[in-house]
């Protein structure tokens, strides 16, 4: 159970950009997971819960100026 924190969300978000301490090309395409479990549940100071959903990235990505291809995926089967 890999887990994020609220630094490393916010470090996805602006390396896709091509801002922050990576700095450079924004990036063509970004691939993210459905459900994204936070670290710690304690720190809720944006997204107010335990786990952050891959659609609320994208929206944060397009709202912020991502104009590639977002692919959020789901480890649920249709067929279970």
């Amino acid at each position: 159970d890999e887990r994020c924190s609220i630094a490393e969300l916010s470090e996805f978000v602006e390396l896709a950009l091509g801002e922050g301490a990576a700095g450079g090309r924004m990036a063509d395409v970004v691939v993210l997971d459905n459900n994204v479990p936070l670290e710690d549940s304690r720190d809720k100071t944006k997204w107010e819960r335990d786990i952050v959903y891959g659609g609320e990235l994208a929206r944060e990505l397009r709202r912020r100026g991502f104009g590639g291809v977002i692919v959020i995926f789901s480890g649920i089967s249709q067929s279970e």
